[in-house]
């Protein structure tokens, strides 16, 4: 099962996503601040952090950094409402996968949530080319 890290500080899209991303067969770990997104990432293994852009705490690009400055390898997507040039080239230099505005396209959401491989996809190829 794929694992879902979401990062929203919004309770309504937190919890709304987090109904969405289970129906659709994610195992989703939700949180409302950035630091408890990476506290968690300390003690739990996703395969995807989506993290919104403006959180009380540290804003999306801090915590996208933050994951990749840690050499962890979740693919990571960011959601804002204030998209612009300058936002997005950092993301892009940063290493965001994607970046969604608000409000989210959840097809597109999906479409890209379901093309990355569950941690069982992930072991079973790292078996067959080390067997």
């Amino acid at each position: 099962m794929k694992r879902v890290l979401l990062i929203e500080d919004d309770e309504n899209t937190l919890l709304g996503l987090e109904k969405l991303l289970e129906y659709e067969g994610f195992e989703v770990i939700g949180t409302s601040t950035g630091n408890q997104g990476l506290e968690l990432l300390d003690h739990e293994e996703v395969q995807v952090v989506v993290c919104d852009y403006c959180l009380p705490d540290l804003n999306g690009l801090e915590v996208c950094q933050a994951v990749k400055d840690r050499g962890q390898s979740p693919r990571v997507l960011l959601v804002t409402a204030y998209s612009n040039p300058e936002l997005l080239q950092k993301a892009e230099e940063i290493g965001v996968e994607r970046v969604f505005s608000k409000p989210i396209d959840l097809d597109e959401l999906l479409k890209t949530l379901k093309r990355t491989p569950s941690a069982t996809e992930i072991t079973a190829e790292v078996e067959s080319v080390t067997n």
